[in-house]
């Protein structure tokens, strides 16, 4: 795969969904080599990597769900939620969000 444009996806995104499209504008990106995705709120963190076996379409979701997490405020709540018990319920409500309001029209 080509390398990973995140200005590209940024400004798919933002044309998709201008609110998730801000955010994702306004945040800062720092490189890793995680092998993943993940935000602390003010900065998003990506390993090129995670992205090679995605589609644009997928970049793209990815991209949303990490400011999805940022949007609902995860990262700065994170402190008052007991993380043993809601990780998981919350990556599968942000998952259902991307699938049912955001991948799903791209791939129509």
């Amino acid at each position: 795969m080509a390398e990973l444009d995140l200005a590209k996806l940024k400004v798919k995104l933002h044309l998709k969904d201008p609110f998730l499209g801000c955010i994702a504008m306004q945040v800062k990106w720092k490189e890793t080599n995680t092998g993943t995705a993940s935000t602390t709120g003010g900065t998003i963190y990506y390993s090129p990597s995670f992205f090679e076996d995605y589609d644009t379409a997928e970049q793209v979701a990815i991209i949303a769900h990490e400011c999805m997490h940022i949007a609902l405020q995860h990262t700065t709540r994170a402190e008052t939620f007991n993380l043993d018990f809601l990780y998981f319920p919350l990556i599968f409500f942000i998952n259902s969000i991307s699938i049912s309001n955001f991948l799903y029209n791209i791939l129509l």
